[in-house]
């Protein structure tokens, strides 16, 4: 199995310096270790288009897609919305690409579920929002989140639950990352 290591963890490239992402690429080329697989996410997956001549093979593209609907999406974060960044993954010529629903909010089933089977992701991560009390969020209902995943996963997508809110449900999506 191989062990997934995430570029700039803490951030989004979407505010680093060119120059700086490309020595990071470099020393990714330059690692040779094989068992790797590099993880570059944005919330501006149009930002990684500049650097796919720089990748390694064995980087997967990430963004997060929280839900399909953009209104009133400008009240709960400042990235670009929904509908554009699905846009900007579905265009990137990369065939490894991730796509994470964390913190899912409300969607519409038919609609999510095209979008994540058009970008034909190599897995999908879901989770809801891990401080509920903290931050609410409007969230689907846990039965339409599982009519999500069994669509995915029927679509031959590998979905790894992350926080589910179900003690049966442990968060080590990371670790059962499957990469192809």
């Amino acid at each position: 199995m191989r062990q997934p290591f995430f570029v700039c963890e803490d951030g989004d490239i979407t505010f680093a310096r060119h120059g700086f992402m490309k020595k990071i690429f470099e020393v990714m080329k330059l690692d040779g270790k094989t068992d790797r697989v590099w993880f570059v996410q944005s919330k501006n997956p149009k930002c990684l288009e500049k650097y796919l001549n720089f990748m390694p093979e064995n980087t997967y593209l990430a963004t997060t897609l929280e839900t399909n609907r953009d209104e009133g999406y400008g009240r709960i974060s400042k990235a670009p919305k929904p509908s554009q960044r699905y846009k900007d993954l579905l265009a990137l010529n990369w065939d490894k690409k991730i796509v994470t629903v964390e913190p899912i909010l409300d969607f519409d089933l038919d609609i999510f579920n095209q979008w994540i089977m058009n970008i034909k992701p190599k897995a999908v991560f879901v989770g809801y929002n891990s401080h509920p009390k903290k931050v609410p969020l409007p969230e689907p209902l846990k039965k339409k989140t599982w009519q999500l995943i069994h669509s995915l996963e029927e679509g031959g997508i590998q979905v790894l639950k992350k926080e589910m809110r179900d003690r049966r449900v442990r968060k080590m999506a990371y670790r059962d990352f499957r990469a192809r």
